[in-house]
């Protein structure tokens, strides 16, 4: 039998990070006039497909080989249709927001390098990058918030335009 969703999720590297995801979503969608709530669901739901990943996969104390690495970049695509089939009247902005979560504005993400990403998938990557530079990772400690900031300017994510969200980085923090 296999485990339940929960059991799955606390078994992942960082337990917390769709829940923090989440969090900053809902918090900041008022802000770019989006749903709180799609952004509350994408947010945690936006890394699910790494639920389909090689166990061991992502805690590799190693530079992941180029195999391994196109394993790792199908997540996203994986966790959209994993929600789709769980959840057949998902709205299509937070299935988006999901399937294109590591996509940039500047077209150098993946799956697709699209560029021009619709509110809600851009606010989803720019919540995720914030959470993963400003948390504690294996491989290195936590980035300070003001740090954190210029690379998110830097990618072009919309957290820096934020009215109050942008202008106050510590208002991000957990």
């Amino acid at each position: 039998m296999p485990p339940d969703l929960d059991t799955l999720l606390r078994e992942q590297p960082d337990p917390h990070h769709a829940q923090r995801v989440a969090h900053l979503a809902c918090l900041t969608a008022p802000h770019l006039r989006l749903n709180p709530h799609h952004a509350f669901v994408a947010g945690l739901l936006h890394d699910l497909g790494k639920l389909g990943l090689p166990p061991g996969l992502l805690e590799a104390p190693r530079r992941l080989t180029p195999h391994e690495l196109a394993h790792v970049r199908r997540h996203p695509r994986l966790g959209a249709q994993m929600t789709a089939r769980l959840w057949p009247d998902c709205p299509p902005c937070v299935l988006h927001a999901i399937a294109y979560h590591h996509e940039r504005e500047h077209g150098g993400g993946y799956p697709h390098g699209l560029s021009d990403l619709p509110p809600l998938t851009a606010l989803i990557a720019a919540c995720d990058v914030w959470d993963a530079l400003t948390s504690e990772r294996p491989y290195r400690p936590a980035i300070p918030p003001t740090e954190a900031q210029a690379l998110l300017e830097q990618e072009r994510l919309p957290i820096t335009t934020v009215q109050g969200i942008g202008q106050d980085p510590e208002i991000l923090v957990r």
